[in-house]
């Protein structure tokens, strides 16, 4: 939450929201919302709007508390047989955070007898592309993050491996230095006679 925050603060007006929600009824993302906004104390603006203004009717909205993970899997598959045998027509959308909670539902279905398709694969926060991007902007907000830096360092090829990428910044850390204060790394990452690393990356996400 800190970092979106600064990132908030820095690109003000140069921020692009995806702020239509054109599948979510209303009452569903309202919910979401205000969690996040009063839980989470993410500002009201970043969050997204429905278009779907369909009326909640009873039964449409629960929160069902499972004991155990195991429970939880076995609850999950009784809610949507029950909603199947309910209407046969109708589909019913499981949606889990990860691609192992959604192989553990597929086998207490397919155990309950219960025909079903799954829809998973490999997760896109897994990506080397993604955590690249995301290593940008952790350091972004924390100059000192070792991970991160060793993440970009082999992503932009200015070492062939994270392992060498790492041992680089634990002697940076030995000596009390970070990357982004060296007037010469790579090429690629860093040059002498234009901004910095990090001022760079901060300039770029004020201009787009």
């Amino acid at each position: 939450m800190e970092t979106l925050t600064l990132l908030k603060m820095r690109c003000k007006g140069n921020i692009h929201h995806l702020q239509r929600n054109h599948r979510s009824p209303k009452y569903l993302l309202d919910v979401f919302n205000d969690y996040a906004e009063k839980q989470l104390k993410i500002d009201r603006e970043l969050l997204p709007l429905s278009d779907n203004d369909t009326k909640a009717t009873s039964g449409d909205l629960r929160i069902i508390h499972s004991s155990t993970i195991e429970t939880e899997h076995k609850d999950i598959t009784t809610e949507a047989l029950s909603l199947y045998e309910q209407n046969k027509e109708e589909r019913t959308a499981v949606i889990v955070s990860a691609n192992s909670d959604a192989d553990r539902i597929s086998e207490a279905m397919t155990e309950a007898g219960l025909t079903h398709f799954k829809v998973s694969g490999r997760d896109l926060f897994d990506t080397p592309d993604v955590k690249l991007l995301l290593a940008h902007l952790s350091v972004l907000s924390n100059e000192h993050n070792s991970i991160a830096w060793t993440r970009i360092m082999k992503g932009v090829h200015a070492f062939p491996s994270h392992a060498l990428a790492r041992r680089f910044n634990w002697k940076l850390k030995a000596v009390g230095t970070v990357a982004i204060r060296l007037p010469s790394l790579s090429r690629k990452l860093l040059h002498s006679r234009v901004p910095s690393y990090l001022q760079r990356g901060r300039n770029r996400c004020l201009r787009y």
